[in-house]
């Protein structure tokens, strides 16, 4: 008794570099070459957003920079004003008039007795 067998086949389709390959959408179908160029588009707009994007970055930062300078600056013209202040508050002399305008008057020689 003979049977009939059917084969049983594995069929692996691979795209042929001769012929277009077409995906299918409802009613839409894109060939190959029009995909690789929308790739191609796509590849070129994200390098220009992340270009543009860099760049506004620099400009953030450089005007962070700038921001920065101006304080600086600002701060070592206070602190050379605070140093001119501190000088002249030290000045022995403006000591003595401010205390004598508050009603102390100088200690004299015989007045200060050291104790052992």
């Amino acid at each position: 008794m003979a049977t009939s067998m059917k084969s049983l086949e594995t069929r692996v389709k691979f795209f042929r570099l001769d012929q277009p390959v077409e995906w299918r959408l409802p009613r839409l179908s894109i060939r190959k070459s029009v995909m690789l160029m929308l790739l191609f588009w796509v590849l070129i707009f994200l390098a220009a957003f992340y270009y543009v994007e860099q760049q506004v970055q620099l400009h953030t930062l450089n005007y962070a920079i700038i921001e920065l300078k101006q304080q600086k600056k600002a701060l070592s013209e206070q602190y050379e004003t605070l140093q001119v202040q501190l000088h002249q508050l030290k000045r022995l002399e403006s000591i003595e008039q401010e205390l004598q305008k508050q009603g102390f008057v100088p200690v004299e020689e015989r007045q200060i007795r050291i104790v052992p």
